[in-house]
């Protein structure tokens, strides 16, 4: 079962725009890589938005006369951007502890922002190149996932880190940093530091965002749910907190992103 799915509706929930989606498990660790593709036919009159979820977002121009590739961290809050006419879009959604094993530098040096994918490292040129000339979905998930598979480094993930990372998934975000501290035995300073550079966030942070993601899920995959219910089962003190949290995350509130569902 998978203990942290961050959904984006600006892309997921439009299905014109989503035309495949495919999860993929890693059994052993419990992780997983997200994969999606969308064809873009008609000029978009609006921007999609993106809201923080703590991944790292590979996604892939597959245009065929201007191939290209472009890496993004998280976002820290709600933030638009705009897709291209004529072109299919290839998009691979990677959660954190998963994205330190592959990604060539630390995720606290791509955190809101998008760098091409070849400026990271020009082995991701032949990448590009073959995502983009392959004709299904399918054989692009098998292309990249045998290039991650080829290319996860050597050195592993500090285990703090991971176990921190984790145990704020499975708590959905509900867990004291100095909990944390307790059980991994390094000082709250470390962990914080540790923390930053390699997530490219605080632990702190990243709960919230942990937490507003699951808030999210509750509220889209059931648009007649009682706000009260989602407070209760996402964990927040009470309706204050609630608002005003995912308002940091996003532009409206929990209940005018509720009757905005379609």
């Amino acid at each position: 079962m998978l203990i942290y799915a961050p959904f984006q509706p600006g892309i997921e929930g439009d299905t014109n725009r989503c035309t495949q989606q495919k999860v993929l498990v890693d059994s052993l660790n419990q992780n997983f890589i997200l994969f999606y593709q969308m064809n873009i036919n008609v000029l978009l009159d609006d921007v999609v938005s993106i809201l923080p979820d703590g991944c790292v977002e590979i996604l892939f121009y597959c245009n065929p006369n201007k191939p290209f590739a472009c890496i993004d961290g998280s976002v820290l809050k709600n933030e638009n951007i705009n897709f291209y006419n004529e072109y299919e879009y290839f998009g691979v959604r990677i959660l954190p502890d998963q994205a330190i094993k592959i990604i060539d530098l630390p995720l606290s040096e791509i955190i809101n922002k998008r760098i091409s994918l070849e400026e990271i490292d020009p082995k991701y040129t032949f990448l590009i190149e073959k995502i983009c000339e392959a004709k299904t979905f399918q054989k692009r998930v098998d292309i990249f996932t045998s290039f991650f598979l080829n290319n996860e480094k050597n050195e592993m993930i500090h285990p703090f880190i991971e176990y921190a990372i984790k145990k704020i998934y499975s708590t959905k975000g509900n867990i004291s940093i100095d909990k944390i501290v307790e059980d991994v035995g390094y000082s709250n300073r470390h962990l914080r530091k540790k923390f930053n550079e390699l997530v490219g966030m605080s632990p702190k942070f990243f709960c919230q965002v942990v937490r507003f993601q699951y808030a999210l899920h509750l509220i889209s995959k059931n648009k007649n749910c009682k706000i009260w219910d989602i407070i209760d089962e996402a964990g927040y003190y009470d309706q204050a907190h609630f608002i005003k949290e995912f308002k940091k995350f996003h532009i409206v509130t929990p209940i005018k992103y509720r009757n905005n569902l379609s």
